[in-house]
């Protein structure tokens, strides 16, 4: 309480964040590995209010959720973590947790990055450089709050313009190749069962989320490729985003961001996945018309 926005990471026997577990699942336990990135891993938020917690809280004790995210991580790598838990693991469900700064970017786009903010972590540092030599600079407080407002507007709409650079044919063309590819291959696992779930940036519910052709652009290579996909951005639609934050300098889930991505996802997956949970969800349903 002392301490409101420190958070301990602590990793199991496996070196994954959460509780311990074996390399095999119990009998009668199915297991679903969460591959992702910090927003799997729940950067911010303490154990309990990660989302592959607050999935095992839904769905229920006949299943393991285990959290395979991985601070940082982009694509390429979280491929490696969906090998390794299906050979290591004995995992045979996968849910893919993307967001869309996991794709592969150019040298160009990646030196751009310098001068951009990712709308998760906001860091002074751009705001201090734009700020040097700035018009309103030596002027009152009051203009120097002003301009640095502007700034921060500008950084912002540079920041969206940059993530749809990221997904222009044109410029990235390459990448985005590459990411379909990734999809393809998580579609052919021959012993593992994969659904894809797409966590929007934490940014713009409270009119339009600026990121929607992203989205759209990504669900329709995950679907060419057999991959069963659930857009996450709708969920979120008119909730005050700075109340899905962890902090206001920090744009990662909260505990209340990753519940409701839980819950949306358990039911998507009942409704429209309903191969992916197996026959405890079957046996559930028989038990209760008896």
């Amino acid at each position: 309480e002392e301490t409101p926005w420190c958070v301990g990471y602590f990793r199991n026997n496996m070196g994954y964040r959460g509780v311990e577990f074996t390399p095999e699942p119990a009998e009668d336990v199915e297991r679903i590995g969460v591959v992702g990135d910090s927003f799997v891993f729940g950067e911010g938020v303490q154990v309990e209010g990660t989302l592959p917690v607050q999935l095992n809280q839904v769905l229920g004790p006949r299943y393991e959720l285990i959290n395979l995210g991985q601070v940082g991580a982009f694509t390429g790598q979280e491929m490696v973590a969906t090998y390794s838990a299906v050979e290591s693991l004995d995992t045979h469900r996968i849910l893919f947790v993307f967001l869309i700064n996991d794709v592969g970017v150019t040298e160009t786009l990646a030196a751009q990055q310098d001068f951009i903010n990712d709308l998760i972590i906001f860091r002074d540092a751009h705001l201090s450089a734009r700020n040097s030599g700035a018009w309103y600079k030596g002027h009152s407080r009051l203009v120097d709050f002003i301009g640095s407002q502007l700034q921060m507007r500008s950084i912002e709409q540079d920041t969206i313009q940059w993530y749809r650079d990221c997904y222009d044919p044109a410029k990235n063309g390459n990448n985005l190749l590459q990411l379909e590819s990734y999809f393809h291959e998580l579609a052919a696992l021959p012993t593992c069962e994969v659904a894809m779930v797409i966590y929007p940036l934490l940014e713009g519910f409270e009119d339009e989320y600026p990121f929607t052709e992203i989205h759209e652009r990504v669900s329709s290579m995950a679907s060419r490729a057999g991959l069963p996909v659930l857009d996450l951005a709708p969920a979120f639609a008119g909730i005050e985003s700075s109340a899905l934050w962890v902090h206001p300098a920090d744009h990662h889930p909260n505990r209340r961001a990753n519940g409701i991505a839980a819950k949306t996802i358990v039911s998507w997956l009942r409704r429209e996945v309903p191969d992916f949970l197996t026959q405890y969800e079957a046996g559930d349903e028989i038990a209760e018309s008896n």
